[in-house]
C-alpha cells in the first residue's frame, strides 16, 4: 500500500488498521507512530506537522479458506479511497490554477480590512452572485435597513468598489474589478 500526498500538511492525524492476521514486512510512515492491536489487527496511530505525508507498508496476510475476499474487499476500499482523495486534491489545484491563468479574470480593488463589517457583508454577497444584484436583493438578504444600506453602498461608490446603475425603479449594483 502506497499514500503519496505531495502537498506539506501543517498537522495531519492517521490511523491504519491492517487486516486481520496480517503479517508487517515493511513499513515507512511519514512521521511519529505508535503501534497496538486490536484482536487479531495491527493498529497503527501516528501524527505529523509541516511534512509530505508518504506512506509506505508492504504486508502479507496468510489466506485461510474464505478468507480471500475479505482482503480483496479492504485492498478495493483502500484503493478507491485513495482515487478519491487525490482526484478532489487535483480538481481543487485545477481550479485554483484556472483562476490564475485566465486573464479574463479579474481580482477586488480594495482593501478587506478596510471595510466596515456590513460593507464587507455586501461585498462577501456580490462576490457569490458573479459581481452583481440588485439593491432590494440585498437588502432583504442583508436585513440591514435601507437607509443604512443605502450609506454603505454610497460609501463603497465613493471608494469605486462599486458601480450603481438605475434600470426603470431598480438600482443595479456591479462589483468593480481590476484587470491582471
Amino acid at each position: 500500500m502506497d499514500i503519496n500526498l505531495p502537498e506539506v500538511f501543517s498537522e495531519f492525524v492517521y490511523e491504519i488498521k491492517f487486516p486481520e492476521g496480517s503479517e508487517i514486512e515493511e513499513l515507512n510512515l511519514p512521521s511519529t507512530y505508535r503501534t497496538t492491536t486490536e484482536g487479531s489487527r495491527i493498529v497503527i496511530i501516528g501524527t505529523g506537522e509541516n511534512a509530505k505525508f508518504l506512506l509506505q507498508a508492504k504486508y502479507k496476510i496468510p489466506l485461510q479458506q474464505g478468507d480471500y475476499f475479505e482482503f480483496t474487499e479492504f485492498l478495493i476500499i483502500t484503493v478507491g479511497i485513495v482515487i478519491v482523495g487525490a482526484t478532489i486534491y487535483l480538481l481543487n489545484k485545477k481550479k485554483k490554477v484556472a483562476f490564475k491563468n485566465n486573464p479574463s479574470q479579474a481580482e477586488p480593488i480594495y482593501n478587506k480590512n478596510a471595510l466596515t463589517d456590513r460593507q464587507a457583508r455586501i461585498i462577501l454577497y456580490l462576490e457569490k452572485n458573479a459581481g452583481k444584484t440588485t439593491q432590494a436583493e440585498l437588502q432583504k438578504v442583508t436585513n440591514l435597513p435601507k437607509a443604512s444600506l443605502s450609506r454603505n453602498l454610497n460609501s463603497l461608490e465613493s471608494k469605486g468598489i462599486i458601480k450603481k446603475e438605475r434600470k426603470g425603479m431598480t438600482m443595479l449594483l456591479t462589483l468593480i474589478k481590476k484587470r491582471k
